[in-house]
């Protein structure tokens, strides 16, 4: 016989195949108390598979199955847990709402009913100044990314942000800070001078 295993006598194999069409878990049970056994759901089930003892179910309706439901009314309009016309749930944030990322900028809602934020620095520069250039960004003076204040913004160019960066313009002293800036333009100014002169 295909797929037996030691472990079960030739009795409890055809009395397995005999009921194989019960549900794997009732089979197991009925199985273990006339037997005195202790076999598990998983083994009755692995065993039945192995040996193609299916259950006769698919899965599908049965062609002409009715429904138990059908010819019945059913209620499928709104109910009392139903969201009605114009509902904003309580977790929608209104216009104005702030809060802060993972990296310490600070967002804010723009627009009603949507889940829009922009970065409020760059607001506040832009409702001072206009927009802001492709190839500049707004950063902090004092390095506080949450100090949003028109005073402490300062729009540079994203190449003069990169050489502060190497620089590691945030961890030098204050007295010093203006001399390393003015050298980092210099430098930018010395470089595009270079690229003009190659290129004629």
């Amino acid at each position: 016989m295909k797929g037996v295993e030691n472990e079960y006598t030739e009795e409890q194999l055809n009395w397995i195949k005999e009921n194989c069409k019960k549900p794997r878990k009732e089979l197991t049970q009925l199985l273990n108390k006339k037997f005195n056994t202790e076999f598990t759901q998983n083994a009755i089930a692995g065993l039945c598979q192995r040996n193609s003892w299916l259950t006769g179910r698919t899965g599908y309706f049965k062609k002409n199955h009715l429904p138990h439901n059908k010819g019945k009314k059913m209620d499928v309009g709104a109910n009392r847990t139903s969201f009605k016309k114009g509902h904003v749930p309580k977790n929608v944030k209104p216009v104005g709402f702030e809060r802060i990322d993972s990296e310490g900028y600070v967002y804010i809602k723009t627009e009603p009913g949507k889940n829009k934020f922009k970065l409020k620095h760059r607001l506040v520069y832009e409702s001072h100044y206009g927009p802001i250039p492709d190839d500049s960004i707004i950063t902090f003076k004092d390095g506080d990314k949450q100090n949003c204040a028109i005073e402490n913004l300062e729009c540079i160019k994203k190449t003069e942000n990169l050489k502060l960066n190497q620089y590691r313009y945030s961890e030098i002293a204050e007295p010093i800070k203006p001399s390393v800036k003015a050298l980092v333009k210099l430098e930018i100014t010395m470089n595009e001078i270079q690229k003009v002169n190659k290129s004629s």
